[in-house]
């Protein structure tokens, strides 16, 4: 509350003044009321308020409410003054005064918050959107896969909803999760699910970027997929922390290992192989670009580079996915180049290629940190880290790959 120098008890008829009591507390709440002006640009009043005199003070009781309501007009008047020379333009805001029965307030703003594309709701945090963000298709069949990636199908309608959003939470001054919806629905198998989840944990966080592009700082953003019966606009936003929420803690997205496929002589199988699912008990693969070339484990224990995992239509086999010893054609009348594969560990932006005896699906956490080599993707050359008991370099371009083996002393 902002406290003003009392006058006495019995009216006067001389006009009401009014002097803040502590002008330097009076100027740090108005400055906050500047604050949310600057966060918001609407129209607001601030409003004083006074309580409706007895009438047993002895004075005409439509003189004496009178004089009061032009000595709270006359104080909101002197809030809406303060607050033009902290930057709010005059013409922003209204001061009015008003009489009630029973004071629990003496001040409060009103402002004109008339969201065109959202919705809040304050107990709960949730911040809802009035019309779905509409994406990019992406398609997946049989035969092709798109890429799972997030582009915005409109997106400077977009960023008008997201406006708003940001004007919010920068309001509440709390976290916000960006939560996109995924609805229970029947999917061809489990590649087509891993696809799905991944496409809809790209536009989590390609919102998410966007927020983060359009102002609000990238530790105070999240983003998550939740199951819901129904898809409704796609996603809301929840603000966290003011409600008793914190922000869940999630493991790095996308997935932990690819293939790479090089020296083949049928060339749509050069490249890398994400996994998607998986066939006999171990992950099958699909080339990144999402065409038809897949590895796949058969049940007679090898491993086939195929089409869309058949291996009645395969071109390649192997006993060991990435070990030494070499894939083979599958059909005997076949000849020429056959492909080297290697299997690249992806954690916090970085590859690392794992042990040429490492069973795909056994991997964890820790061998992966305790790789004794790095790759890098650019030049194609893999160092090994000092002190590992025998010392491998390995530098390649293209198809071609050099290994040397220097013994510990």
């Amino acid at each position: 509350e902002i406290l003003y120098e009392k006058k006495a008890s019995m009216f006067t008829r001389d006009a009401p003044t009014a002097m803040f009591k502590d002008l330097s507390t009076a100027k740090s709440v108005l400055q906050e009321i500047a604050k949310v002006y600057q966060i918001f640009q609407v129209p607001f009043s601030v409003v004083q308020v006074h309580k409706c005199p007895y009438k047993s003070k002895g004075a005409d009781h439509g003189e004496h409410e009178g004089w009061l309501h032009e000595l709270a007009w006359s104080r909101a008047e002197k809030m809406k003054q303060e607050l033009v020379k902290l930057g709010v333009p005059a013409e922003a805001v209204t001061a009015k005064a008003e009489i009630v029965s029973k004071t629990v307030i003496m001040q409060y703003c009103d402002f004109s918050m008339n969201f065109s594309h959202v919705s809040v709701d304050p107990r709960t945090g949730v911040i809802s959107l009035e019309k779905r963000i509409w994406w990019e298709k992406r398609l997946y069949s049989r035969d092709h896969q798109d890429i799972p990636s997030a582009e915005f199908a409109e997106p400077e309608k977009v960023q008008q909803k997201l406006l708003e959003v940001i004007k919010i939470a920068k309001f509440y001054a709390c976290e916000v999760d960006v939560v996109v919806y995924k609805t229970l629905q029947s999917l061809s198998d489990d590649e087509h699910k891993q696809w799905l989840d991944e496409l809809l944990e790209n536009r989590a966080e390609r919102v998410k970027d966007e927020l983060v592009d359009m102002g609000l700082p990238d530790n105070m953003v999240g983003s998550r997929v939740d199951s819901v019966e129904a898809e409704g606009t796609g996603l809301h936003f929840e603000l966290l922390l003011k409600f008793g929420r914190t922000r869940s803690v999630r493991g790095p997205k996308g997935p932990d290992h690819v293939l790479e496929v090089e020296g083949s002589g049928i060339y749509e199988f050069n490249g890398r192989f994400k996994p998607g699912g998986t066939l006999n008990h171990k992950p099958k693969y699909r080339h990144e670009k999402g065409g038809k070339e897949t590895i796949s484990f058969g049940a007679d224990g090898f491993w086939y580079m195929c089409y869309n995992h058949n291996i009645a239509k395969s071109v390649y086999k192997c006993r060991e996915l990435a070990g030494l010893e070499p894939w083979k054609h599958t059909q005997t009348a076949n000849s020429g180049l056959v492909p080297v594969v290697r299997i690249v560990n992806l954690r916090g932006g970085l590859s690392t290629i794992a042990s040429e005896r490492t069973e795909v699906g056994s991997m964890d956490d820790d061998a992966s940190s305790q790789a004794s080599s790095t790759f890098s993707p650019r030049s194609g050359a893999m160092q090994a880290e000092p002190g590992s008991p025998g010392q491998v370099r390995r530098e390649g371009s293209g198809s071609r790959l050099s290994v040397s083996f220097a013994a510990d002393a």
